[in-house]
């Protein structure tokens, strides 16, 4: 058996590792199989640690129903069928309304409304994005199809959450794209842009599509300061082999933090982030002895 059997490298996990080791194993670790109706479900302690490791911020949540909905707005396009203005937008409503008051119990109906409106202006903005404004009108765009992220790339024992949101080709040109419904700066940094470089090696393992690195073109669509941003690069076999190599040094990373925690999981010996920030937006500061001593030195 593989030392990596179990290990999921996905962007997300990477970020929550480097940002809390110990948020990391008490969500990913403590918490696996923990979700509703998952494996795991009835061992109150597993349960618990995946509800509170899972919390996340209202406008995280907002963006994830964000990316539902333009996932719904692709396969609606990709199919030929209707796609109503008001029907997605309470969606859009429902998805964030569901996703708060399965966390916290209960919304507030004005934070509700403001985050609806953000969200809305998103999702409504996308037909006009770079890349996807093109897909419905057949200019340019040969054949296109959306894509499930979450279909996995097995590697060593490990699995890779490395699929695009979209593929399209244009002539001889595969294009592979990343949609994020928030990002910082439109050019993505030096990870971001290796852990975009491992859409290439799904797009390897596909039948169908060419083994020639160059026929293929990475874009990250990302919504920063009221619309939708683009960024491209063709790939090559070097930007390839510097993101296996990042995966590489990630996996051993994630494989690292289960093995500190030891056979019976003690999260005390794991770091905790010294930001604030992400440790407010952490459910697991309300039992985290990190989080008490953090939260409690004021500046």
């Amino acid at each position: 058996m593989s030392r990596r059997n179990g290990i999921v490298w996905s962007p997300s996990r990477v970020k929550t590792l480097n940002e809390c080791p110990r948020r990391y194993v008490h969500h990913h670790v403590v918490g696996r199989g923990g979700w509703p109706e998952g494996p795991r479900q009835d061992d109150p302690e597993v349960a618990l640690a995946w509800r509170l490791g899972s919390r996340r911020p209202h406008s995280d949540l907002m963006m994830r129903a964000v990316s539902e909905g333009i996932r719904d707005r692709l396969w609606a396009g990709h199919q030929d069928e209707a796609w109503s203005e008001g029907a997605a937008e309470a969606m859009l409503r429902s998805r964030i309304d569901e996703s708060i008051r399965t966390q916290d119990g209960c919304v507030d109906a004005l934070e509700l409304d403001s985050l609806v409106e953000d969200g809305w202006e998103r999702l409504r903005a996308i037909e006009r994005a770079p890349l996807i404004s093109l897909l419905d009108k057949g200019e340019r765009i040969d054949e296109w199809m959306p894509l499930d992220r979450l279909d996995p790339l097995r590697h060593d024992g490990a699995r890779l959450y490395a699929a695009p949101d979209l593929l399209a080709r244009s002539g001889n040109t595969w294009h592979l794209v990343r949609i994020s419904a928030q990002i910082g700066r439109r050019q993505p940094t030096e990870p971001q842009r290796l852990e975009l470089g491992m859409l290439l090696a799904w797009a390897l393992k596909q039948p169908g599509l060419p083994r020639e690195h160059v026929r293929f073109v990475i874009h990250r669509l990302g919504w920063r300061g009221h619309r939708w941003l683009s960024w491209r690069q063709r790939c090559s076999e070097t930007w390839l082999r510097e993101s296996r190599t990042l995966v590489e040094h990630d996996l051993h990373a994630l494989s690292q933090a289960r093995w500190k925690a030891g056979p019976f999981t003690e999260l005390e010996l794991l770091p905790t982030t010294d930001q604030r920030r992400i440790c407010r937006g952490c459910g697991y500061r309300e039992i985290c002895s990190g989080a008490a001593h953090l939260l409690a030195n004021r500046a």
